[in-house]
């Protein structure tokens, strides 16, 4: 292609001179004729020219140009090859010329054309004119740029094969692509498939792993579980044995299965010989329990909690041993702790210091004493003592609740005795430390803290009734009074603990203690009411003894009551308020002649 290119561009300049030319020939032959038609026109001929031109001229601008030259035959049709770019020639028809003036005769340029009053067929052939000297230009600007052309040919044919190339060369990358893309997708499926056999196979291979880790009983076990002592070892053992005895029971395909009937006797054997040994350690423990001077709750912490899971254990695999080791607890503990607090009780009776007796109120028969002495004496002579009803000291009990019990063998060491209220306390104390460690102990060990219930309701039923038959036959209002503030502190102290264990039993306290202090409180009242004055007036003014009991009782209940702000206890001190003045108008009564 390139070859033939570079032979048919010189042909092409050659051509198009010859064609250049022959367009001037045709210029000078269309100017003599125009001369001659003049000429013509002067001497009346008819003038042919303009019309004949026209045609000769539409004739010479066929397509194809006829150039004879001294290479080519006369007549031979040479073909430049030009396409689009050929603008030497057109075809010019005239036909519906003048219809076409007709339908432009309103145009500005045809009006303009027409009324210079000249011939159109002459402005016709002057843009004639005009337009073959353009087209001459653009074929000498078209020689001028020849070689500029032929070099941009050359260019666009060699870019043409480049591409071409380039176009192959892809075309293969892309079969190329195709092929690899095709392999890509062969190897994916295929790892894709080898991805799942390897989960399938992983998913077997762990159940299967698993299955012969729970089924399999390796000798070590066996050996642990017959042989092995109890300690933190055979925990172990335990745990493993455990494991598998709830894998078997707890899948119906492993029953089923040929391993488990070969192993289910042997896991038998070994379950029945782990429940004996724990049965035997655990009761063992227990029983030590009622040995005298056993320390519980060290027992408890140190042999008993740090083998928790053979509780666990029994529940799971032995419930009638589990049922009968937690019954030997209940009663062990049921007795030992009922033992401890009945004793414990019985000596501090020793250690009770005499309280008020019946007699001793606040209307009580008064007799002759020692005058002023009597208002701060330890007696008013009439056998009530004067600071009965007086707090004193005592309330400062109320600030030493945490303290701890009282042992008994020290006090009695020191020979000291001590009030109702103190007492009370440290039986308290004690009672609620042992129910928190029990009710601790219970919820840890056994997984249940309603058994607390029932192993310390013997211990609770002994206290109670001690408690029963000493507030019953107590006159104290300042050790009464003392103790229903105890009590109160000794619930707020068990709900900070967060232990439930005593709330009935307080409340029961509270119900024997707040009745006692209102008969009591009553007895005192009665006695104000019924005091008879005697008909002599006495020899010397001094206080009068009903006054001084009732200022002390009175001064003790209210400032035991000032953090509480108990209205019914207000209300009975407004009582005896107006008994005893009632009392002493009656009284006064004896001193009108003074």
């Amino acid at each position: 292609m390139a070859a033939a290119t570079d032979t048919s561009a010189p042909q092409i300049s050659e051509a198009l001179k010859e064609l250049l030319a022959a367009e001037e020939e045709q210029q000078r032959q269309a100017a003599q004729r125009r001369a001659d038609g003049a000429t013509a026109s002067g001497s009346g001929q008819p003038d042919t020219s303009a019309v004949d031109g026209p045609k000769k001229d539409a004739a010479s601008t066929a397509p194809s140009v006829e150039i004879s030259t001294s290479d080519y035959s006369a007549g031979e049709t040479i073909d430049l090859g030009l396409g689009e770019l050929d603008i030497t020639s057109s075809d010019v028809s005239l036909e519906g010329l003048d219809a076409q003036l007709e339908k432009f005769a309103d145009h500005e340029v045809v009006r303009a054309i027409l009324d210079q009053g000249s011939d159109p067929r002459q402005f016709r052939q002057q843009y004639e004119e005009k337009l073959r000297a353009a087209e001459l230009e653009a074929i000498q600007d078209y020689i001028a740029e020849n070689d500029h052309l032929v070099t941009l040919h050359k260019e666009i044919t060699t870019c043409d094969a480049i591409l071409a190339d380039m176009e192959s060369m892809l075309g293969g990358f892309q079969e190329g692509l195709g092929a690899i893309s095709a392999e890509i997708r062969g190897l994916q499926e295929q790892s894709a498939a080898l991805s799942l056999q390897l989960n399938n196979r992983k998913a077997a291979q762990g159940r299967l792993a698993d299955f012969i880790d729970h089924i399999a009983i390796p000798g070590t076990l066996i050996h642990g579980i017959v042989q092995g002592e109890v300690n933190e070892e055979w925990l172990g053992h335990l745990e493993a044995l455990h494991t598998k005895l709830e894998f078997v029971k707890g899948s119906p395909t492993v029953q089923r299965s040929a391993a488990h009937a070969d192993v289910a006797p042997e896991l038998e054997r070994l379950r029945a010989k782990a429940v004996v040994k724990a049965r035997e350690y655990l009761m063992a423990r227990i029983y030590s329990l009622r040995k005298p001077k056993t320390n519980i709750q060290i027992l408890q912490q140190n042999m008993l909690l740090r083998f928790r899971y053979l509780v666990s254990f029994l529940r799971a695999h032995g419930p009638e041993v589990f049922s009968e080791v937690r019954a030997a607890y209940v009663d062990t503990l049921a007795r030992v702790l009922s033992s401890h607090f009945r004793a414990y009780q019985h000596t501090l009776e020793s250690l009770r210091e005499p309280g008020p007796g019946p007699s001793e109120m606040v209307g009580a028969p008064d007799t002759p004493s020692a005058g002023m002495l009597s208002l701060f004496g330890k007696s008013t002579g009439d056998g009530t003592r004067a600071d009965v009803f007086a707090v004193g000291d005592r309330a400062n009990i109320l600030l030493h609740l945490d303290a701890a019990a009282l042992i008994p063998h020290v006090a009695e060491a020191e020979r000291r005795k001590f009030p109702a209220e103190v007492l009370f306390r440290s039986v308290n104390k004690l009672l609620m430390d042992t129910a928190t460690s029990e009710y601790l102990f219970c919820a840890d060990f056994f997984g249940e803290d309603a058994m607390f219930h029932e192993l310390f309701a013997p211990t609770l039923q002994a206290v109670e009734s001690h408690l029963s038959s000493t507030v019953s036959e107590m006159y104290d209002m300042v050790g009464l009074l003392l103790m229903v503030r105890i009590n109160y502190q000794h619930r707020l102290l068990m709900n900070k603990r967060r232990i439930p264990a005593l709330d009935d039993y307080l409340d029961r306290l509270s119900l024997q203690l707040w009745p006692r202090l209102k008969v009591v409180f009553d007895m005192q009242l009665a006695s104000v009411t019924s005091y008879v004055v005697p008909a002599a007036a006495p020899a010397r003014l001094e206080v009068h003894p009903v006054t001084q009991r009732y200022a002390q009782l009175t001064a003790s209940l209210l400032l035991l009551n000032a953090d509480y702000q108990d209205g019914q206890l207000d209300h009975s001190v407004g009582r005896m308020r107006y008994q005893t003045m009632e009392l002493l108008l009656r009284v006064s009564r004896a001193y009108r002649d003074r």
